[in-house]
């Protein structure tokens, strides 16, 4: 298959965390997904890697990050204009969606698949894109 998924924050946490409303969804999304290339905004990281994941599910992510088919995607160059961006109450986003809106609207970076549980806020740079997103429906 080899396609190129770029995932959001919530697939982590519904992915680890039984409890999670999407845990179902995201299973089914983890086995879907199986041996295509991930890529892995930095930001993601800072929002999944907590104290509380830390604890409990760390090993399970390791498995992915060290994957030979993960890529980290360095936010350094959406920064700036994203935080401004951020106060801009026109749509209320976080930081870190925002930098994920960025990405998806970098043509460099070929993405087949978003995975989201958070569909509105990206789907207009999807369909422009002809990016799919797999939430698991």
């Amino acid at each position: 298959m080899n396609k190129f998924i770029l995932i959001d924050t919530g697939f982590w946490f519904a992915l680890y965390d039984k409890g999670d409303g999407y845990h179902e969804k995201a299973v089914f999304l983890e086995e879907l997904i199986y041996g295509n290339n991930f890529l892995i905004p930095w930001p993601t990281l800072y929002e999944t890697i907590n104290t509380k994941f830390c604890k409990n599910v760390l090993f399970g992510f390791e498995s992915f990050i060290k994957n030979p088919n993960t890529k980290l995607i360095n936010d350094l160059s959406y920064r700036e204009s994203n935080l401004l961006e951020v106060f801009d109450n026109s749509r209320p986003l976080s930081l870190v969606d925002r930098i994920i809106r960025s990405i998806l609207s970098d043509e460099s970076f070929k993405i087949d698949y978003l995975i989201t549980f958070n569909t509105g806020d990206f789907v207009d740079l999807c369909n422009y894109r002809r990016i799919e997103i797999l939430n698991g429906e």
